[in-house]
């Protein structure tokens, strides 16, 4: 196709609606540093679809684009590609990912234009593909390849997974600096060790596979360094290392210290993690700068938590709450309320953990529901109890609930809250930023204040902390009454004109359009007795929101 090393690759992250444009794409800023490292010129963008750079694309005139592909994004990635296509018709476009690992028929079949998928880990496929191409080479023993010709799709034989995930070329970091974003994206390891019966990421990674915590402070630090970045959120399957002792975790924490670098970062953590981390664990991983962590909950009743296979009981998932309520940590939990063999019980168990810990007033925990995939453990048991919904697309499957009452019970959450948010302006997701994200930055600029001594800052911070509590913590009860009401409706006689009642007393559009209008207007506040104090105290504030 061309000379020696002489294609063009273009690596584009297609950001959109709902997803976080604060974040690198890390999967592909591998794959750019690998390419690279092999003398291959490779262009990194991070853009959202509704801005997506045309002109530079066309004047850098890739040979290859490669896109990430997620459920969220399948249809902005396919309408980014076609855009592109129009433009640069010659051009070839390959997708990676979980969805079109396990997806790669009906989405090659449904999108024409793909030229390849790329199956599992995509440095060492991306490599080899691009030297092929370079040489006109046949495909066909290239693994993890999956790919058009003239007797159909062509799917290769999977490739092994890299064994030392630390030999690969630490990833560019283009989009960081390019987007000017203020948390760095960091991959400590690849894989999990737990078994969720609702998780395709398992079928993905196969095995955990962690690197050396020297290493990773190392890549830390220069970001630090080149950057000005201080904020990292580790993006691993969960933080901690299999086994019992934590060595690695431990290990990170202490390296972090010892450098003493003066940085905040947040992670994902399972349940169990705080039944083997003791408190010195605890204290050393907030000393380095742990703020936040999202905890797989995923629900409260030990019925579900057995359904989903997971390792974490009831009371550790209590024990974990408590913990990160005592040592400050913040938590964005990740939970599940509806699946289809959901119980009123079970429901009611849920709704009480979640108002307990403050997390009834994040919207889309109350209403969310598991999603099936196919490969998992929960799909093939849905399947055996006739409960798939028809028509999937791309592979996510809807369901039917056992227990019929629940079906209008949770249309009703559904229909109501997204009615609800445009009604109110969109305030429900001004709340759930309040309630959730939000609380981490309050811990960072705690971190921040107490490092340089700002104690007049400080004394201003923790009076807006307790104030602002305080109003997560009134709309966090409304919510789980609602919920509560509802519920209670439910398993006794749904009546919609009842329901409709309820929610207008309840959680209506002009108290949610209040609530959010208090929070943001205590937050500006905050922001402008900070100024008053210092501009550099403030700017804190503006590095991290």
């Amino acid at each position: 196709m061309c000379s020696e090393k002489k294609i063009k690759i273009l690596l584009l992250s297609v950001y959109c609606y709902g997803m976080r444009e604060t974040f690198e794409e890390i999967g592909i800023s591998y794959i750019a540093s690998y390419l690279r490292q092999s003398g291959f010129e490779a262009l990194l963008l991070g853009q959202s679809e509704d801005n997506i750079d045309y002109k530079r694309i066309e004047e850098f005139k890739p040979n290859i684009v490669g896109l990430p592909m997620y459920d969220i994004s399948k249809n902005g990635v396919c309408r980014v590609v076609e855009a592109i296509h129009n433009i640069m018709p010659d051009t070839l476009f390959c997708i990676g990912g979980t969805l079109p690992t396990y997806n790669f028929r009906e989405i090659m079949e449904q999108i024409p234009l793909i030229d390849f998928v790329i199956r599992g880990e995509g440095e060492l496929t991306w490599l080899e593909l691009v030297e092929h191409l370079n040489k006109g080479k046949s495909l066909e023993n290239i693994e993890g390849l999956i790919y058009r010709s003239t007797e159909g799709i062509i799917v290769n034989p999977p490739r092994n997974l890299i064994e030392n995930i630390g030999d690969l070329p630490w990833p560019a970091r283009d989009i960081l600096k390019e987007n000017k974003l203020k948390t760095a994206v960091i991959s400590s390891s690849r894989g999990c060790t737990g078994k969720c019966s609702f998780c395709a990421s398992q079928l993905f990674w196969k095995k955990w596979r962690g690197r050396e915590p020297i290493d990773v402070v190392d890549e830390m630090e220069y970001i630090v360094k080149e950057y000005g970045v201080r904020t990292f959120n580790f993006i691993d399957g969960s933080f901690e290392d299999p086994g019992i002792n934590l060595k690695r975790v431990r290990g990170i924490a202490e390296e972090i210290i010892r450098r003493r670098l003066n940085i905040s970062y947040f992670v994902d953590l399972r349940a169990e993690f705080f039944r083997k981390a003791d408190e010195a664990l605890i204290d050393l991983l907030k000393k380095s700068g742990l703020c936040g962590a999202c905890i797989g909950y995923e629900s409260a009743n030990e019925y579900d938590l057995k359904f989903y296979q997971k390792y974490a009981s009831v009371s550790d998932n209590v024990r974990a709450a408590e913990a990160c309520r005592k040592y400050e940590i913040n938590v964005v939990p990740g939970f599940i309320n509806f699946n289809p063999y959901s119980t009123f019980e079970g429901l009611r168990s849920n709704i009480e953990f979640m108002e307990e810990y403050q997390f009834a007033n994040i919207i889309h925990l109350v209403i969310s529901r598991v999603k099936i995939f196919t490969g998992t453990v929960l799909y093939e048991k849905i399947k055996e109890d006739n409960l798939l919904l028809l028509s999937p697309e791309y592979n996510e499957y809807g369901y039917k609930f056992v227990d019929e009452r629940i079906t209008p019970f949770y249309n009703y959450l559904s229909d109501y809250t997204n009615y609800l948010d445009k009604e109110s302006d969109y305030s429900l997701r001004l709340i759930n930023y309040y309630s959730c994200q939000f609380q981490t930055l309050l811990i960072y600029l705690k971190r921040q204040f107490a490092a340089k001594q700002y104690e007049k800052a400080r004394n201003i911070l923790n009076d807006f902390i307790v104030n602002h509590r305080n109003n997560c913590s009134e709309i966090n009860s409304s919510m789980a009454k609602w919920f509560k009401s509802l519920l209670d409706l439910a398993q006794e006689n749904w009546d919609i004109e009842k329901a409709n009642n309820i929610s207008s007393e309840l959680l209506n559009a002009s108290y949610i359009k209040e609530v959010a209008s208090r929070l943001n207007n205590e937050k500006n506040k905050l922001f402008t007795s900070l100024v008053r104090i210092d501009l550099q105290i403030a700017e804190y504030f503006l590095n991290i929101e």
